[in-house]
């Protein structure tokens, strides 16, 4: 009969010094060409006039990761978040995204009259 071990020796370690994660980890996103997002749309849109539409995009592109870039057809799908896809009012937002949206969006200077947008809204904030 073999002899049996009495204590198996057991490693302790000095935990005190681990880190462990950073508090405040900052989160990269790998870069993205995205055409059908998932979820509910991040901002609401106020109306179906040209305005409304603009200032809808812009937001949405803000809220959007950097390293994202939207295709046209990403903001056509969230409008059916506020309106019948059958409906009238959505074929009216969908002609003006058209006029607004022309291409990849992965800033805001890709989005026709934001500029222009952006230039009226500091006009208006330093008349006050």
């Amino acid at each position: 009969m073999a002899k049996k071990k009495r204590h198996t020796r057991i490693k302790k370690f000095d935990t005190s010094k681990w880190t462990g994660r950073p508090k405040n980890p900052k989160i990269r996103h790998s870069p993205v060409i995205l055409l059908i997002p998932s979820g509910k749309c991040p901002a609401k849109l106020a109306g179906t006039d040209h305005q409304s539409v603009l200032e809808w995009a812009i937001k949405l592109t803000k809220m959007k990761p950097e390293e994202h870039t939207y295709k046209p057809d990403v903001y056509r799908y969230w409008v059916r978040d506020f309106y019948n896809t059958n409906s009238e009012e959505n074929a009216l937002v969908k002609k003006e995204l058209e006029k607004i949206i022309t291409k990849d969006v992965k800033t805001i200077k890709d989005i026709e009259g934001a500029a222009r947008y952006a230039k009226c809204i500091t006009k208006l904030k330093k008349k006050r």
